[in-house]
């Protein structure tokens, strides 16, 4: 068989293509008649003769092994390579991003990028400034930062990324530029430590330009004794040590550590912090003493050696709003606060507060006291007075209703309602009724009686049962009891026919005062005028349907007088304050009534 071919080389490869070419093999061992061309992977398999073959259709960015052999009447060895096809846009890595932020130490520089995806590993490249040529590489896997070391103290260097996989390599990444200082820290510029309030100290400096990661650490000593340490980052310029103690002379030692590794120490003595915040006060008290105003009371802690004043704040309970606020020398113990709103709840806070003290921006306060009161009622309480306020009722009772006063600001608590007999002012009743119940009704008031009915309003009083006060009274109205106790039926008064019957006694009546009138205006001409009066019906011309009918017979020489018929009223019935129905007398025409018929008898009238 003959020896493997030789020179096996790689032409040329695409993202899907790759071109090999060969050279006989140094032995043939007889005649080559052609050589067998096999990728791999695919088990692709060519016979040819050429010295050359390229494999097509291939998968971008992969690996592949091709395999050459030589054959006469046998087939002989095989030589290989293998060969990565190139990668298409998308399957080759973006290049990192590179932080200016780099950590020193005495073991070298940190530098640090972002990653990308579809990176195995990354390769750093950094040099002196100036010597690109004369750099080294580092090679990390996926982590994304990487130690560089062998740098000298104080020299300028520059350093960049690229991202790889296993089969391509990405652009490189931006450069950056750092000066090694063996990274031992030093403490930030303007560093200052100040008192600024009751056990209150604040270290503070500039803060660094680019991010670090130095802790900036503090402890405050009283005499030779630590009574409080604290650190933190130096990116925020402060550090705020508390619960110091309160009006004492301290000393403050601050350094900075970085990576294990400490900066030099500086001290600030003879702070000297203010007294103890003042204690609040040991009692407050309000209470409303008019609708516009309140009065404060209050009464210092036993220590109040530090305290130079009072603060008074009231506001509105539903508002929050503030209506006053007011301090007071430490002798003052009350205060009243005016023009604040009728029947309103009110807060109020109290705190004392300390002699200023030097360096310090205000004065120390205590705790806040506090206690809630409210404003009197106010305004005109009286009811008002509907349509109709007093009327009587179906069974003979008295019902009255109001409205509730409409200018009071504050509660209405109780309606206070009481009858009268409006003749002699006796109580005929009284009642009481919730602030929500406007009408009250009195029975049993006897008939034809004259009632008046008055209400007052009582005013519900402020927080501490004070400030309430009742109204005047106020007449809702009369009303007269009917004799029947029984109002607004009159169904049982004055028939029409009863009427029709009284209007006919009165006119027979005055026709008789006109005859005897006739009489003695004419006595001359009738000596004598005979009446005959006849009530007995039937035969003296009676009228069946009208009753027995008055006749009159006129005698000889005597004439019937003129009889007008008078204009006649019904009388009017009145119901006391009730509308009585309507009663409509009949209407009497003087042609309906007939004159009595008068029987003449000479010289004499006979009755």
């Amino acid at each position: 068989a003959p020896s493997a071919p030789t020179g096996l080389l790689v032409n040329s490869v695409t993202e899907t293509s790759i071109a090999v070419s060969w050279q006989p093999p140094i032995k043939p061992n007889g005649q080559i008649s052609g050589y067998i061309v096999t990728l791999v992977e695919e088990q692709q398999t060519k016979d040819t003769t050429e010295l050359t073959h390229t494999f097509q259709g291939l998968k971008s960015a992969h690996r592949y092994t091709i395999q050459v052999q030589a054959k006469n009447t046998m087939t002989g060895p095989a030589a290989s390579v293998r060969v990565t096809t190139k990668p298409s846009a998308d399957q080759k890595p973006a290049p990192p991003a590179m932080s200016q932020d780099v950590d020193m130490s005495p073991l070298g520089a940190r530098v640090k990028w972002t990653a990308v995806p579809l990176a195995t590993g990354y390769r750093v490249s950094y040099w002196p400034e100036g010597q690109e040529n004369m750099g080294n590489s580092k090679v990390v896997g996926a982590e994304t930062s990487a130690l560089l070391t062998g740098l000298n103290k104080g020299e300028k260097y520059m350093a960049n990324v690229v991202a790889f996989t296993y089969l391509v390599t990405s652009d490189a990444s931006n450069t950056i530029s750092f000066i090694y200082d063996n990274g031992i820290p030093n403490l930030p510029s303007n560093l200052m430590a100040k008192v600024v309030g009751i056990g209150m100290i604040h270290v503070t400096w500039d803060k660094p330009k680019t991010r670090a990661e130095t802790e900036i650490n503090a402890e405050v000593y009283k005499g030779s004794s630590s009574v409080r340490s604290v650190k933190g980052p130096e990116s925020s310029g402060l550090l705020e040590i508390s619960e110091l103690p309160a009006f004492s002379v301290l000393a403050v030692k601050v350094w900075a550590t970085k990576d294990g590794y400490k900066s030099a120490e500086k001290f600030f003595d003879g702070l000297e912090t203010p007294p103890p915040a003042p204690e609040p006060p040991a009692s407050v008290a309000s209470e409303g003493v008019s609708a516009s105003s309140i009065k404060i009371t209050w009464q210092l802690p036993p220590d109040n050696t530090f305290i130079e004043s009072s603060e008074v704040t009231v506001k509105e309970s539903s508002t929050n709003e503030m209506s006053f606020t007011d301090s007071f020398k430490k002798s003052v113990d009350s205060v009243q606060v005016d023009k604040l709103k009728p029947y309103t709840v009110y807060n109020v806070d109290l705190k004392t507060k300390s002699y200023k003290y030097e360096g310090l921006s205000g004065n120390a306060e205590s705790a806040v006291v506090s206690t809630t009161t409210q404003t009197w009622p106010t305004g005109p309480a009286e009811v008002g007075i509907p349509d109709q306020a007093v009327q009587l009722t179906a069974d003979g009772g008295v019902k009255a209703t109001w409205s509730p006063p409409t200018e009071l600001i504050g509660e209405v608590e109780r309606y206070y309602v009481r009858a009268v007999n409006n003749a002699n002012s006796g109580s005929l009743g009284e009642q009481s009724s919730s602030g929500d119940v406007t009408s009250a009704t009195f029975t049993g008031i006897p008939g034809k009686t004259q009632v008046a009915v008055y209400v007052r309003t009582g005013v519900k009083p402020a927080m501490g049962g004070v400030g309430g006060f009742e109204s005047n009274d106020v007449l809702l109205g009369l009303v007269t009891t009917p004799d029947n106790g029984i109002v607004g039926d009159y169904s049982g008064g004055l028939s029409g026919g009863a009427i029709a019957g009284i209007v006919i006694a009165i006119l027979i009546v005055l026709i008789i005062l006109a005859i005897v009138v006739y009489k003695m205006t004419k006595g001359n001409q009738v000596e004598e005028v005979e009446f005959e009066w006849s009530e007995d019906g039937g035969d003296n011309g009676d009228d069946a349907q009208n009753g027995p009918r008055d006749k009159i017979e006129l005698r000889e020489g005597a004439k019937a007088p003129e009889v007008k018929a008078p204009e006649v009223k019904a009388p009017e019935v009145k119901a006391p304050e009730v509308k009585a129905p309507e009663v409509k007398a009949p209407e009497v025409k003087a042609s309906e009534v007939k004159a009595p018929e008068v029987k003449l008898d000479r010289n004499e009238v006979a009755f």
